[in-house]
């Protein structure tokens, strides 16, 4: 579902639930430059995908996360598609924007990257 419209000088914006449907998305996606996704949880991975098949379908505006994420995630959600990522403060007080640069450091450094380059002999 829509929860509420934003704008930023001239572009528009909607901010999105996790439960919308995925065909009133792309409707309402060609229609704005921005599209924030709100998480109801962290372990709530709708918006992940909502991400990817938008990325897939083309829309080329800017995507933002927004709720209660941890940094930890951060490498999948730019992954997933997204642009920026919004928490809410109480959660920004307890892991501060120091958590998502160390966060930021180590993207690349995954096990399927390193065993990617492995072989194996029968």
């Amino acid at each position: 579902t829509v929860e509420r419209s934003l704008s930023r000088g001239t572009e528009s914006g909607i901010e999105i639930e996790v439960d919308i449907q995925m065909d009133e998305l792309r409707h309402l996606a060609q229609h704005v430059a921005l599209l924030v996704v709100c998480f109801p949880s962290a372990t709530d991975g709708r918006g992940f995908s909502i991400a990817r098949a938008l990325r897939d379908a083309g829309f080329r505006g800017e995507l933002r996360a927004s709720g209660p994420l941890i940094a930890d995630q951060y490498d999948f959600l730019l992954r997933s598609g997204f642009d920026s990522v919004e928490i809410p403060e109480a959660l920004a007080l307890r892991q501060s924007e120091g958590y998502w640069h160390k966060a930021m450091r180590g993207l690349g450094l995954t096990y399927q990257a390193r065993g990617a380059h492995c072989t194996t002999t029968a």
